[in-house]
């Protein structure tokens, strides 16, 4: 990894809020997608898990992309997020 490079790994966070019987709302799901950002031809948000499973293997990006959803996912984890119910897309 080149050291420009960890500043382009990143998460979106999604929520699923559900009504309760006293029209309260709680969350029941929270997910973390793991991200990259392409910086060229133009700044383009790039889900990983999405664009790893399509991607041929010889594809010299799927290893680096690869490595940033396992780095993504080890800075979540030491967090104990996964623990606490958070589900991470892979």
């Amino acid at each position: 990894m080149i050291a420009s490079d960890a500043n382009r790994e990143g998460v979106i966070a999604t929520f699923t809020f559900t009504e309760q019987p006293n029209h309260r709302w709680k969350v029941t799901r929270a997910q973390a997608t793991p991200i990259w950002l392409s910086l060229k031809p133009t700044l383009r948000v790039v889900n990983l898990p999405a664009i790893v499973e399509h991607m041929p293997s010889v594809d010299r990006r799927r290893a680096l992309y690869i490595a940033a959803m396992d780095r993504i996912t080890g800075y979540l984890d030491a967090r104990g997020a996964e623990a606490a119910g958070l589900h991470i897309v892979r």
